[in-house]
């Protein structure tokens, strides 16, 4: 059985020479992309599975979890860690001065889903950018409704398939080119489904439950050159692994295990060897050898986020209290070294339950979302927060004129993102006489200021898919 793809990590090499090219023209002031079948590569693939890969150092069969030596991290002598110090006032909203950002932010339209799921749309057909040189929305791919995006920002990955004859396109399309790579006859139904759903379609591996205390990772290899798929497997034992399997088709899954980008460590959720509680769990994949470990109340439902080069993992652990816990944030080094935050809680986090968060490319701020319920009242409210990790001080995103937007689960979308220079660009709702719609807004962290650079029409919203460094329309 496979599982969401958030846990999923896919490792997926292209290499892309293209000679097609089409231009982009503009029609009653309306960018509009045309792409002639004719000057598509068209890759017919043929299916290759390679030899299964088993750890190098110990076997499965040999490995045990009284054979995972504990490896105490040193003390750090770093000083303590700043008190919180939070502040109420929301950002100052520009109306005059443009905040200057760079590149561009990509995301598609559509009407909102309903009032009681008011982050989802029903997405139209274009993929449009919006990028600070102009502010105005610019069509950049017209046939697709939801897309992925290059870890370097220049190539989206759109899957179509058609229902009534099961015929699926794996496509590549290039933003500065606009040439495309179509891949066809393509034969894993499951790896359509994780592209077409992850937002990472460049570093692609699936993961898959074996037995009970392993996991099966599935790299998949899409080569253009040679028109073939290349699949190779490779089964990983995990001590004591915990995960609730029954939940994880309702977005609700609990429990994980998360494989840093270079394939060497594993961050997992474990029964503790006493079976009294769980405990999660920094593991060398080759030596066998636990890193760090950490106790949990519960098992967590948040997906842990490494950073690209591998060097740390943010992730959340339960520390119990007389109400029930409440959820800490860790940034833990791969050598099993925590960096510690201001003194937690965070606000809000005690009251409620985390549903988000992320680090700033620099690593100087945290973005959190907590859920509050009232309990009389049973009404929900989503808060987000910035917390600057070098001073303590936390600030609110909020607007007395609209509605920070979080997706739930957290699954469903990102509820922003970050880009360069401490900008984050994330949505809110806005409600007039009885009709919503989403604003795409730019908070500039440093100066906490907000810009609206997109408001889309009524009873519309938007999905943003992330950030590119090019500007539109192009130079």
């Amino acid at each position: 059985m496979f599982k969401l793809p958030h846990l999923l990590r896919i490792c997926v090499v292209i290499t892309m020479y293209l000679n097609a090219c089409s231009n982009i023209p503009v029609e009653n002031g309306s960018p509009h992309v045309t792409k002639p079948l004719s000057t598509d590569l068209i890759v017919e693939l043929r299916f290759t599975e390679v030899a299964t890969l088993m750890p190098t150092a110990i076997s499965m069969q040999q490995m045990t979890p009284e054979m995972a030596p504990l490896v105490i991290s040193p003390v750090k002598t770093n000083p303590p860690p700043p008190t919180i110090n939070f502040q109420s006032q929301c950002p100052v909203m520009q109306q005059n001065q443009l905040l200057v950002w760079p590149g561009s932010i990509l995301f598609s339209k559509g009407s909102i889903f309903d009032r009681y799921q008011v982050h989802k749309i029903n997405p139209q057909l274009g993929i449009w950018a919006i990028s600070a040189n102009s502010l105005q929305d610019y069509l950049v791919y017209d046939s697709a409704r939801w897309i992925s995006i290059s870890t370097d920002g220049t190539v989206l990955l759109n899957v179509e398939k058609d229902i009534q004859t099961n015929n699926q396109k794996i496509i590549f399309y290039n933003l500065v080119s606009n040439d495309e790579v179509v891949f066809t006859e393509f034969y894993d139904n499951y790896l359509f489904m994780e592209l077409w759903l992850n937002t990472y379609p460049l570093n692609r591996t699936i993961s898959e439950r074996i037995e009970e205390n392993g996991i099966k990772e599935t790299t998949y290899i899409l080569n253009s050159m040679t028109r073939d798929v290349e699949k190779s497997i490779r089964e990983i034992f995990l001590p004591n692994f915990a995960f609730n399997e029954s939940e994880s088709n309702r977005g609700l899954f609990h429990g994980y295990e998360s494989i840093d980008p270079l394939r060497q460590l594993v961050l997992y959720t474990a029964i503790k060897n006493n079976n009294n509680g769980f405990e999660v769990r920094l593991f060398n994949i080759e030596t066998g050898q636990i890193l760090w470990q950490h106790d949990t109340q519960y098992l967590p439902s948040t997906v842990p986020q490494w950073s690209e080069d591998g060097n740390y993992v943010l992730f959340v652990v339960n520390m119990p209290n007389a109400d029930g816990g409440w959820w800490k944030i860790i940034k833990l080094t791969r050598d099993g070294t925590i960096e510690e935050f201001p003194s937690q809680p965070f606000p809000f986090i005690e009251k409620g339950e985390l549903i988000h968060y992320s680090l700033s490319p620099n690593g100087q701020y945290l973005f959190y979302v907590a859920l509050e319920t009232d309990i009389s009242t049973l009404t929900k409210t989503h808060r987000a927060f910035i917390a600057n990790l070098l001073t303590g001080e936390i600030k609110e995103i909020c607007d007395s004129k609209a509605t920070f937007i979080t997706p739930v689960p957290a699954q469903d979308n990102e509820a922003g993102f970050w880009l360069p220079n401490n900008y984050f660009v994330y949505r809110s709702l806005i409600e007039q006489e009885d009709t919503l719609m989403h604003s795409l807004r730019i908070l500039d962290v440093s100066s906490w200021t907000a810009q609206e650079i997109f408001k889309a029409e009524a009873g519309l919203g938007i999905n943003v898919f992330g950030w590119t460094p090019l500007e539109f329309p192009l130079e």
